[in-house]
């Protein structure tokens, strides 16, 4: 009631002062186009009997409204993140977008995803702190070296530093980078992060020659992480190339990191283990930082 009242008297006082404005400086009498308008939709909304929002506030009672018929659009683009959208995300919902179109759809993944000094300072935070470095599945590079930090080497599906130039396991170059002193653990890593069974690929213009060094691929050409790993293709050989790198390594702990889709991928390895009396390393009982 108050707003109303002090509507009509600002109103009033506006529309005095603009006439009496204007025989004096003929020139601000296009203000009515702006005022005019406005002074006309609030005496409507002051008469009006459907919304009683606008009788109390007239005018800026609109913007309610017309922020009420943009919520949607404001949630969507403002407030969600691309994982936050139901029942379909942002992020899926672009994917599916780029198959449909046939455009690129591929995510790339590299050592590149941090800088040389990040590498470094996580290397030297975990030679500081007397915890271990985990490599990540692109390779062992110089800057993870540079501190002498303790490193949990991590082998995915592309088995980048021990490879053969088809892409296959290759034993002696596994041997020889694992026989390194800073090496404390392996890591055979079976799923692709958030994109299980999709796999992975790093453009070719991201394959430069310190990255094709590191990984023990050609230069300038894409290079594919598969969705599966081609040394082993059950749960009793999986178990087999654990042993396997364990011997190659000297006896360092070896063991694998999963995201099962189901118990019943899980219980497959537990019942290997059973069978074969085959395990995987102890757990590494210190801190862990990745990249």
């Amino acid at each position: 009631m108050v707003f109303r009242q002090a509507f009509i008297v600002s109103g009033l006082a506006l529309a005095a002062t603009l006439v009496i404005a204007g025989t004096v400086w003929p020139g601000i009498n296009w203000a009515w186009l702006i005022i005019g308008p406005l002074f006309i939709l609030g005496i409507h909304d002051l008469t009006q009997n459907k919304h009683t929002l606008l009788r109390i506030y007239p005018v800026i009672g609109h913007f309610r409204y017309l922020f009420e018929s943009v919520r949607r659009e404001l949630q969507q683009y403002f407030v969600e993140s691309d994982l936050d959208g139901a029942p379909v995300n942002r992020e899926f919902r672009s994917l599916i977008y780029q198959r449909a179109k046939k455009d690129d759809d591929t995510r790339a993944m590299s050592y590149g995803a941090l800088s040389r000094n990040a590498v470094m300072a996580l290397n030297r935070g975990a030679k500081l702190g007397n915890f271990a470095h985990n490599t990540g599945e692109g390779g062992i590079s110089d800057w993870h070296l540079e501190y002498g930090g303790d490193l949990i080497w991590q082998i995915g599906t592309g088995y980048f530093g021990c490879r053969t130039p088809v892409g296959a396991f290759d034993p002696a170059l596994f041997a020889a980078q694992a026989g390194l002193d800073v090496i404390k653990m392996i890591e055979i890593k079976l799923s692709q992060g958030a994109k299980p069974g999709h796999g992975g690929l790093l453009p070719a213009a991201k394959v430069t020659e310190e990255i094709a060094r590191i990984r023990m691929v050609p230069v300038g050409e894409d290079v594919l992480s598969p969705a599966g790993h081609s040394a082993f293709f059950s749960p009793v050989e999986l178990l087999q190339f654990l042993t396997q790198l364990r011997k190659l390594s000297g006896g360092k702990p070896v063991g694998f990191k999963l995201c099962p889709g189901n118990k019943r991928e899980f219980l497959g390895i537990c019942k290997a283990m059973l069978e074969t009396g085959l395990r995987p390393a102890r757990l590494f009982r210190r801190f862990t930082c990745y990249g």
